[in-house]
C-alpha cells in the first residue's frame, strides 16, 4: 500500500489531535510537535486556522448541585478537533455554572463540531437541572498572552501559539462563524420543539 505525503500528514494530524485531547506531560507534547516539524517542516499548531471560544452561563435549579449538572452535561462524543472546556462556579453565586470552551479547528470543521454539540445537548438535556435562561457568548480568539514572568514585559503583537494573528482574516471569518452558530442554534431550537 502506497501512501502520499498528504495522507501521512493527515494521519499524523489525527494522531496528534487524539494525543492533545488527553493530558500529557509538556515535555512529551513538545517532542511530538518537534517530530512533526522535522518531518513536514511545519509547526503543527501553525496549521490551525482559528481558535474560537464559547462562554456559556447556566443557573442551577433549586436543590441541584454542580455534580448533578456535570453528570448530565458531560459530553459522550468527542469533537474530532482540539477542544478544551473549563468549568467554573461563580464565586458570588455558587448556583451559576460557567463553561468556557476553546476549539482549534479549520473553518470547515467548525460546523461539524457545532452539530455534535447540538446532538449532545438534545440527547442529554439539562432541563431538569438548570433554569431556562442561558447566557451564551461566542468569540474568535485573536491573541493568547503569557503574563506569568515576574518583572517588566515587552509589548508583543497579537499571536496564538507564537504565530502572528492575521487580523484581516479574523474580521473576514467572524461573520462566517456567527452565521454557523446561528444555523446550529436554530436547528437545536427547532429540533427541541419537536420533542
Amino acid at each position: 500500500m502506497e501512501i502520499t505525503i498528504k495522507q501521512l500528514k493527515k494521519y499524523f494530524e489525527v494522531f496528534l489531535c487524539k494525543i492533545y485531547t488527553r493530558n500529557i506531560p509538556y515535555s512529551l507534547d513538545m517532542r511530538i510537535e518537534n517530530v512533526y516539524k522535522k518531518i513536514f517542516g511545519l509547526n503543527y499548531w501553525g496549521l490551525i486556522k482559528m481558535m474560537t471560544v464559547a462562554i456559556v452561563k447556566r443557573k442551577l435549579k433549586p436543590g441541584k448541585t454542580y455534580e448533578d449538572f456535570r453528570k448530565a452535561w458531560y459530553h459522550t462524543v468527542g469533537f474530532g478537533a482540539r477542544t478544551r472546556m473549563f468549568t467554573a462556579i461563580n464565586v458570588f453565586d455558587p448556583t451559576e455554572i460557567i463553561v468556557m470552551g476553546f476549539v482549534e479547528s479549520e473553518m470547515d470543521e467548525f460546523m461539524d463540531g457545532l452539530k455534535i454539540d447540538v446532538n449532545e445537548r438534545l440527547e442529554n438535556p439539562l432541563d431538569d437541572i438548570i433554569e431556562p435562561e442561558i447566557v451564551r457568548q461566542f468569540g474568535m480568539v485573536v491573541s493568547e498572552d503569557d503574563f506569568s514572568p515576574a518583572g517588566a514585559i515587552e509589548y508583543q503583537d497579537a499571536s496564538i501559539n507564537n504565530e502572528k494573528t492575521d487580523l484581516k482574516r479574523v474580521y473576514e471569518d467572524i461573520s462566517k462563524i456567527a452565521q454557523m452558530i446561528q444555523v446550529a442554534s436554530e436547528d437545536r431550537d427547532k429540533r427541541k420543539k419537536k420533542e
